[in-house]
């Protein structure tokens, strides 16, 4: 039985870099599958789609007051 103290090294797991980069090359697929099906963009369908008029001033887009107030 190992020493809680001991301090693991390359040695410890071998010297087969293949089993590192095995084991980086799974880290990054994984944690990149998860965060495209947390985060991904679902885009809507056509029907779900709206068009609405907005007026562009500098980079602050807006609404112009009439169409506030008509809907």
């Amino acid at each position: 039985m190992q020493d809680r103290n001991h301090k693991h090294t390359n040695d410890d797991l071998g010297a087969d870099p293949s089993k590192y980069t095995a084991a980086v090359n799974l880290q990054k697929y994984a944690r990149t599958f998860f965060a495209k099906k947390k985060y991904g963009i679902v885009h809507l369908s056509n029907n779900e789609l709206t068009s609405l008029n907005t007026y562009a001033i500098g980079n602050d887009p807006c609404m112009p007051v009439e169409m506030i107030i008509a809907n």
